[in-house]
């Protein structure tokens, strides 16, 4: 009788420690998803504020940029501002640069003096060496 009271006793501890496990499991384990869920709450609160500042920063900089680039205001309150001889004078320097530039634009599309030179040279060694 001695034998049963131990194979129950053990058997009973068995069952008992299992059913403490599976309680033991599921306390950590709720306590590892409420740690998981709190640390993902932060993350996406302070992604949503890193969001935010982002948003704002690249209007900031989208609006600086417009400004800059825009400038007609700048110019336009510059130009009431002069008189008709720095109006003139202006307008001349601005044909001045126009010319300059169509200037470049047509040296840089028109073949060189020396191309020219050595192109005819060519031509005129090859009707030789065809009359001949």
């Amino acid at each position: 009788m001695a034998d049963e009271y131990k194979l129950g006793d053990g058997l009973k501890k068995l069952i008992l420690a299992g059913i403490g496990a599976v309680a033991e499991t599921t306390e950590k384990s709720s306590e590892l998803i409420d740690n998981l869920a709190k640390k993902g709450e932060i993350t996406v609160a302070q992604g949503k504020e890193l969001n935010k500042e982002l948003k704002h920063n690249m209007r900031q900089t989208m609006e600086n940029n417009r400004t800059k680039s825009d400038g007609s205001e700048d110019i336009g309150v510059k130009l009431a501002g002069m008189t008709m001889d720095e109006l003139d004078a202006l307008k001349a320097k601005i044909n001045q640069a126009q010319e300059k530039m169509k200037r470049t634009v047509n040296q840089s599309s028109a073949p060189d003096n020396e191309e020219l030179k050595n192109k005819s040279n060519t031509s005129a060694d090859q009707a030789e060496d065809t009359n001949a």
